[in-house]
């Protein structure tokens, strides 16, 4: 007679392995979520520059991001000269901070761009298709 997971280890035991195996898909989605992220910022401001809070939004549309997170790609794109920023007046409030993407970060957007279609396409295969 074969014993069932559960029977053949400790309750505390199953429990802990299974919180763990949950944890680490959080964390590889976080994971998801970090390498992709400078692709999301480059490609909308491929499209028109855009202020932090603006990006942020856009982007919490479709991921579950922190605005604090998108001014962190934010900094690491600037001092990595793929964006600029300049100050426009805003309608109502203080001037806002502009990024705007550079000749160098619309050449290092496409190459982002192009990698990540061939990751997509090619997990997409074997996870389909096997």
């Amino acid at each position: 007679m074969q014993l069932s997971y559960v029977a053949a280890v400790s309750f505390p035991t199953y429990i802990a392995k299974h919180c763990i195996l949950h944890y680490n898909i959080v964390m590889n989605n976080a994971q998801f979520k970090k390498g992709i992220l400078p692709l999301c910022v480059l490609t909308l401001l491929s499209r028109e520059d855009g202020y932090g809070y603006d990006l942020t939004t856009r982007i919490a549309q479709e991921l579950d991001v922190k605005a604090g997170t998108i001014y962190l790609v934010l900094g690491r794109l600037k001092e990595s000269g793929y964006v600029t920023t300049y100050l426009k007046e805003a309608e109502k409030g203080p001037a806002r901070k502009y990024y705007h993407l550079t000749k160098t970060g619309r050449t290092y957007q496409k190459q982002l761009l192009e990698e990540w279609n061939r990751f997509s396409e090619s997990t997409g295969r074997l996870l389909n298709h096997g």
